[in-house]
């Protein structure tokens, strides 16, 4: 008769186990069955007086347990606010729930969605190239295969020629090694020496050719000024210490303005190195063709060259997510052209790199932004516009110096000021980055927009250009803007890469078509004025 079971064996889900027991308790004295204890964390029987204590057994399981649980709470709850989990196609799981093959499967469809797109270019792209070198060959590949039969002896005739080929194209490697290195190496060089070349095209069009020109006018404006020193030497003398003078109120009245924004950095020079540096050596070969498509577009084209004031928002299908993207490439690429070729206000701010640099409303907010443009404004008035007279912002009644550091209305209005002690048809360019990134309150942003927005048409004898990028949706921008960019997030390009010679000396012609347009204006406005003085005479 076989034993009783005891109840810690009763209780187990090991139907061996209970084989086992019950085959002891027939074949074996009652003592023997006694000591003998099955124990689920071994699988196996063991003496009743060697049962371990697992009382504590499984405590840094636990802790390891909790550690995932929370590390999943906060894994899930970035995902779900980057709404990362819909573009993926996997189902937001409550993180209690959530185990490894749950974080393997988030993974696995993050890399198909990175990797999946590129792969099928490179396919698309290497089987376009198969089908025109095909067709150029078509004559002689339809000689070559009309001499296959088309029997089971023509396949094992083209399986051989193909093995030869493999063989060979395998030896060739073996031989070499580095074949993929020597490729992309010959691709970069090629790419390299065809930038070169343009611009080396650009320095013999624009600066050989005109050399003699050049000289010429140099001499002729060497002889006039020598004249005019002769001539002039005593009213010379007086004006001077009026000159003098004049700039030296200027430097103090911006020199106070500086020492009451402390260490606040306006300037925005090495946010556009930063910027087109990273473009080069970080963005995609995809991200960098976005930026040249973006320059390339009409949007962007008219932007520069037509003589009227604008605003002009570039939005992406996608929100950027990085640091550095094309929309920041394309921001610095086209401040660093207007501040290289032109002489022109080119005033920028790239909300990205600042609130990088620190997460601080102060550093980074709509005070910021307006601290930034009035600081390169008065640094642009002291360099290139040095008959600027900024005593006037020192007026008892404006004192708007001090008051600008203060609050952003007074600010503002200082931006204001010193847009209207710019010279006739002057041209300005604003460009906001990563727009969607500023710190505070967005009502604050959106003020600053539709300011500027209302100045372009307050100041009609000025040409003011403002450039917004990466905003968000529901931004004030978005109403105010007169043309409106949407990037999509796959564009027609070639895959040559971006050549800076090509896109300098593109946006350079749009700008020389602005300063021509506004030269014959100038010129028919003299042309005009003499015919009515001639017909009033």
């Amino acid at each position: 008769m076989i034993a009783e079971v005891p109840p810690h064996l009763v209780t187990t889900t090991n139907s061996a186990a209970r084989f086992a027991y019950r085959a002891i308790g027939e074949n074996s004295t009652t003592d023997t069955a006694d000591e003998l204890v099955f124990v689920e964390e071994f699988d196996a029987f063991v003496k009743r007086g060697k049962v371990p204590d697992l009382t504590n057994c499984f405590d840094g399981s636990k802790k390891q347990l909790e550690l995932f649980e929370a590390t999943m709470k906060r894994f899930v709850k970035n995902m779900a606010t980057r709404k990362r989990f819909r573009s993926l196609g996997i189902d937001l799981k409550d993180p209690t729930h959530c185990d490894l093959s749950y974080v393997f499967k988030v993974a696995t469809a993050a890399v198909e969605q990175r990797d999946g797109t590129g792969s099928l270019r490179t396919c698309k792209d290497f089987a376009r190239k198969c089908f025109k070198s095909a067709s150029k060959r078509h004559t002689a590949l339809g000689a070559i295969m009309s001499m296959i039969p088309s029997d089971i002896y023509g396949s094992a005739i083209s399986g051989g020629v193909m093995t030869i080929l493999a063989v060979s194209k395998l030896t060739s490697k073996i031989k070499f090694g580095a074949e993929d290195q020597i490729t992309s190496a010959l691709a970069s060089l090629d790419s390299s020496l065809a930038e070169f070349q343009a611009e080396l095209d650009v320095c013999t069009q624009l600066r050989m050719g005109r050399m003699d020109e050049n000289i010429r006018r140099i001499q002729e404006a060497a002889i006039s000024k020598s004249n005019q020193l002769a001539i002039n030497t005593v009213t010379d003398k007086g004006n001077n210490d009026g000159t003098a003078s004049h700039s030296e109120r200027n430097n103090s009245i911006v020199g106070s303005w500086l020492d009451l924004i402390g260490d606040f950095d306006a300037s925005s020079e090495n946010h556009v190195k930063e910027c087109i540096r990273a473009g080069l050596g970080q963005l995609t070969l995809e991200d960098r063709e976005k930026s040249q498509w973006i320059m390339s577009s009409g949007e962007v084209r008219n932007w520069l060259r037509l003589d009227q004031s604008s605003v002009l928002n570039i939005r992406a299908e996608e929100a950027p997510q990085g640091l550095f993207h094309s929309l920041s490439f394309t921001a610095a690429l086209l401040a660093e052209t207007l501040q290289k070729s032109t002489n022109y206000p080119v005033l920028s701010f790239f909300c990205g790199l600042r609130t990088n640099d620190s997460f601080d409303s102060e550093l980074c907010g709509h005070m910021a932004v307006l601290k930034s443009l009035d600081g390169q404004l008065m640094k642009f008035c002291l360099e290139k516009r040095p008959g600027v007279d900024l005593s006037s912002l020192e007026q008892q009644k404006k004192r708007l110096i001090k008051k600008s550091t203060e609050a952003p209305k007074y600010a503002f209005r200082l931006f204001r000021e010193l847009l209207g002690l710019l010279e006739e048809k002057d041209v300005v360019f604003v460009i906001l980055d990563s727009w969607s990134r500023l710190l505070g309150d967005r009502t604050q942003a959106d003020k600053i927009i539709e300011k500027l927005s209302q100045t372009t048409k307050e100041l009609p004898n000025l040409v003011i250009k403002i450039l917004v990028l990466d905003a968000l949706a529901s931004d004030a921008v978005n109403q105010v803007a007169d043309v409106c960019l949407y990037v999509p997030e796959e564009v027609d390009c070639w895959k040559n890469d971006v050549q800076l010679g090509h896109l300098e000396q593109s946006n350079l012609c749009m700008v020389e078509e602005l300063q021509e347009t506004q030269r014959k204006k100038r010129e028919d406005l003299v042309e005009s004025d003499s015919e009515d003085s001639e017909a009033n005479w």
